[in-house]
């Protein structure tokens, strides 16, 4: 079955659902370009400036709240320029592109299609080699993660003690993990661009 017609059967809060667990809750699906070739950077605020300024040449102008680096909003430009132009930036955020595809595939999800579709549009290709070497060296996300942050039960009717609040170091050590994991999935994603 088809991804459209895989959609169009589907329920629109299960629709809902599916592209939230997809992209807004899997940092390997994150759907903001900058955050795979800036991070956190102060780079990555003036490579924001630049692309509201190119928006705004082809009369885009953003919400306050909207991130221009937002892949949705980025196509939204793309179908604004012509098409020799739309071609050679999608070619610009391809192997980008391709990460979040590969992502998708390994985790089996439907939306793979849709960057299979952005990468034949493309006339750069991805870099395969790279796309796949950086997958494969992405540390695993949510079990980690779900397992670092995982709360205490308040009252386990154990002892009247409170053994609930964590020390300074149990704290600083997942800090320390959780800054490491961003770490390795971000110098992990850089490698594209290398």
């Amino acid at each position: 079955m088809s991804f459209i017609e895989d959609y169009k059967n589907q329920d629109f809060l299960e629709l809902q659902e599916r592209f939230v667990a997809n992209f807004d809750r899997s940092r390997a699906h994150c759907l903001n370009l900058f955050e795979y070739i800036h991070g956190e950077s102060h780079d990555r605020g003036q490579a924001m400036v630049d692309l509201i300024d190119m928006y705004a040449k082809k009369n885009l102008f953003l919400d306050k709240k909207e991130l221009p680096d937002y892949l949705p909003l980025f196509l939204e430009y793309l179908s604004l320029c012509d098409t020799e132009e739309a071609i050679a930036s999608l070619g610009d955020t391809i192997d980008i592109i391709a990460l979040i595809g590969g992502h998708l595939k390994k985790n089996k999800s439907p939306y793979r299609a849709i960057f299979l579709a952005l990468e034949e549009l493309s006339s750069i290709k991805a870099n395969q080699f790279k796309v796949a070497e950086v997958i494969e060296n992405s540390p695993k996300e949510p079990e980690i993660l779900d397992e670092l942050w995982q709360e205490q039960e308040a009252f386990s009717g154990e002892s009247s003690e409170c053994s609930t609040c964590e020390t300074n170091a149990t704290l600083t050590t997942r800090r320390y993990i959780m800054n490491t994991f961003l770490d390795q999935f971000f110098s992990a994603t850089t490698l594209i661009l290398l």
